[in-house]
């Protein structure tokens, strides 16, 4: 889990650009808009190869991906409804990015990196997924080691720096999204547990 000193040193980093919005007279459901529209290109960039290119968008879509929170901080805006389509943002947009990958996969003919990617699709949905079914029967459930944030971060890593070895990244993404989603299930399931008892 990234730690709150290095969200705080963030959003004072991105403070300026959350001004010149609020100047501009942008909403946080704006940014989230643009944030997904630019993770499709993103998708696109990757699908085809062309991974530089598909990492520097990725890393561009993931600053947009903030911005709208602290926009939303900053101006008072925080909604019931920003925060819903800030989550559906979200998994699209990671469904979106691991599709591009998946794409390549099955264009180049590589076996392990389309099964890879296949149970990293599961797991990153059964992260998200286990998280918003505790919180529907009114248990809250946060963290684990692989959230949204550590798995954005390692797809910018391993498609920047390590494209070559995309396959065997996309391996231990879906382990990492698996265990997550199992330690959630565990939490979850003996918190509910508890209260039932």
């Amino acid at each position: 889990m990234l730690s709150d000193k290095v969200k705080n040193s963030f959003r004072k980093a991105v403070h300026p650009f959350i001004r010149l919005f609020v100047v501009m007279h942008l909403t946080p459901n704006m940014l989230t808009i643009t944030g997904l529209l630019i993770n499709i290109l993103a998708t696109y960039t990757i699908a085809i190869g062309q991974f530089l290119t598909g990492g520097i968008i990725l890393v561009i879509a993931s600053i947009f991906d903030t911005f709208d929170g602290e926009l939303a901080r900053t101006t008072g805006k925080i909604t019931s409804s920003g925060a819903f389509l800030d989550s559906i943002s979200d998994r699209y947009s990671e469904f979106f990015v691991l599709g591009g990958m998946g794409y390549h996969f099955i264009a180049t003919g590589n076996y392990l990196g389309i099964y890879s990617t296949f149970f990293a699709m599961i797991g990153s949905i059964m992260t998200s997924y286990t998280r918003a079914r505790a919180e529907g029967v009114g248990v809250e459930l946060k963290g684990g080691f692989f959230q949204r944030p550590e798995r954005v971060l390692y797809l910018v890593i391993i498609i920047l720096f390590f494209s070559k070895f995309l396959n065997y990244g996309m391996l231990l993404f879906a382990l990492f999204t698996t265990l997550t989603a199992l330690q959630r299930l565990i939490v979850g399931f003996n918190k509910i547990k508890s209260i039932k008892s």
